[in-house]
């Protein structure tokens, strides 16, 4: 799959989708991500990493901690933002890029 057509899937769950680069490493801002966390529908942004990142795979931050899901949650800052994420562990980067996040987020519900 390309990276216009991977970026272009993302647009069913985010508002636009934009591919940017920090220290080499290749990023996609999520803004207006819907996410469902503990019985919950917010709307953050998501910051999605679909290579490999600190030890993970595949690392999604976001722009709040989801406080009553997840483990472990931890701080950046990327691209001179705060961004938390949490202990979620073999999302592969093989995987599409939606799927990638979908797999990330459905350890938040």
């Amino acid at each position: 799959m390309s990276q216009a057509s991977q970026l272009a899937s993302l647009v069913a769950i985010s508002l636009k989708p934009v591919e940017m680069v920090e220290g080499g490493m290749r990023y996609v801002h999520l803004p207006e991500l819907k996410v469902i966390a503990a019985g919950t529908e917010r709307v953050l942004d998501g910051l999605l990493c679909p290579g490999p990142h600190n030890g993970y795979s595949t690392r999604l931050f976001l722009s709040a901690p989801i406080p009553e899901r997840g483990a472990n949650w931890s701080q950046w800052q990327i691209f001179g933002r705060t961004w938390h994420t949490w202990s979620w562990q073999s999302v592969p980067a093989e995987l599409p890029w939606i799927q990638i996040v979908l797999e990330h987020l459905r350890a938040l519900r």
